[in-house]
């Protein structure tokens, strides 16, 4: 009985562990197209939404703002927030966009979006109480 049930087990373990590794395998993070010359650009964040909760934008796995809060900025239910980023961002990065909305039931999904090659590109985001994104973002 016992080797039955430690073979179940095994079984059980191999079988959690490579779905677990195909699942990870078929996640394709965005890779970042920036020259290693380039020239960082002049980024304005405007944030419209009137929900609380907080915002995270990342590039690289590097926040873009660093608040009190941690690696989000605050959301207070103001209607238009405009900020800019406290690291380097270039021509062709892939910022990373989701939010935390308290009053909506958590997350808000993930969108990727591509800094432009302009000289002072400006990111909209807006938040919606519509649909499962209730994100979006767009240059």
């Amino acid at each position: 009985m016992l080797m039955k049930t430690t073979r179940f087990l095994l079984f059980l373990f191999i079988c959690f562990y490579t779905f677990n590794t195909w699942a990870k395998s078929e996640i394709q993070e965005p890779v970042s197209i920036t020259s290693e010359n380039a020239v960082p650009v002049d980024l304005t964040i405007y944030v419209n939404g009137g929900m609380p909760g907080i915002l995270f934008l990342y590039i690289n796995n590097q926040p873009l703002y660093q608040g009190y809060w941690g690696d989000g900025y605050m959301l207070y239910g103001n209607s238009q927030i405009e900020f800019k980023p406290q690291i380097d961002v270039y021509p062709g990065d892939i910022i990373e966009v989701y939010a935390y909305l308290h009053l909506e039931g958590g997350n808000s999904g993930t969108i990727y979006v591509q800094v432009p090659d302009t000289k002072s590109p400006s990111l909209y985001v807006t938040l919606t109480k519509l649909g499962n994104y209730k994100i979006s973002a767009s240059f």
